[in-house]
């Protein structure tokens, strides 16, 4: 059977534009415990390897970015049910500070792009601090991974991991890129004690010479955002995701479709999202160039 893997972003106790309210996380907890196997954080990676196989559906639990609400609202609930997520932290969003049981009011309603803005700037705190992120990888619930060093858009409002913009050549992409990466995982190896080999990409965007170089960089697992269900035994490669809505029917409705292998096929004929950025590079010389 396959894998889909749910992603989330933000908790909160209110619904909002930006967030999955607590109840309906309640409500989706509920849904996915009774319609698949769990898989703990840890086993995704050995059910993509295929050193777990089942005939059951599976699913698993990520979230992106490494918000501070995913400690205040999304941890005790995970907690209670015996379940763990993977956490793609942003290493650019990391900074020091003690365990915090809350955060203000002010700071959790702040939209995702301010709050982004706010991080360049230097005020981190909409984001788990590196304490509080070490405390989360020990309780067993989060699994620490790699979501890169700049999460930012560039040209054509894609990340600027994605592919060489602004003129940079692609020897100089490449390098940009490993040294992105590399810096989010010794920042999170400092913090867990391991190396980190899943790659998250920002926004899910990607191209194939991100995607190889990272793959060069020890990322054999990387993971788009691009609705798909994941098969076992897969291997390597860049993976898709189901991002999860805070309408229950949209809810409902992708968890059937990528719990049935047909309907998931047919379902990639009709919704293309763009995540590979692969026609952006400038020209076929520019291609070749990257090796692409």
């Amino acid at each position: 059977m396959a894998l889909s893997l749910f992603m989330y972003h933000r908790i909160l106790p209110e619904p909002g534009p930006e967030n999955i309210a607590l109840d309906m996380f309640r409500r989706q907890l509920d849904y996915l415990q009774s319609h698949y196997r769990m898989l703990a954080a840890s086993e995704v990676e050995k059910f993509i390897s295929g050193e777990i196989r089942t005939g059951e559906p599976c699913a698993a639990l990520s979230f992106d970015d490494g918000w501070c609400d995913n400690l205040f609202f999304a941890h005790d609930e995970l907690q209670s049910r015996g379940l763990s997520a993977l956490l793609a932290v942003s290493a650019g969003c990391l900074w020091d500070g003690e365990i915090r049981k809350d955060a203000a009011p002010e700071l959790l309603r702040r939209p995702i792009a301010e709050s982004q803005r706010a991080s360049r700037e230097g005020d981190k705190r909409a984001y788990c601090n590196r304490a509080e992120l070490a405390e989360m990888e020990r309780s067993g619930v989060w699994r620490l991974e790699v979501h890169g060093t700049k999460h930012e858009l560039g040209d054509g409002n894609a990340s600027i991991l994605s592919y060489p913009q602004n003129g940079m050549d692609c020897a100089a992409f490449r390098k940009f890129l490993a040294d992105d990466l590399q810096n989010c995982r010794d920042e999170l190896t400092k913090l867990t004690g391991r190396k980190h080999h899943l790659l998250f990409w920002p926004w899910g965007h990607y191209s194939s010479v991100a995607a190889e170089t990272a793959k060069s960089c020890d990322f054999d697992i990387q993971f788009t955002v691009a609705k798909g269900a994941i098969s076992c035994g897969s291997g390597h490669g860049v993976f898709p995701r189901i991002g999860v809505s805070p309408k229950w029917t949209k809810f409902r409705r992708n968890a059937f479709i990528f719990r049935h292998p047909v309907l998931a096929y047919l379902h990639g004929f009709s919704h293309k999202l763009k995540v590979c950025f692969d026609d952006r590079m400038e020209s076929n010389e520019g291609r070749r160039s990257c090796g692409a």
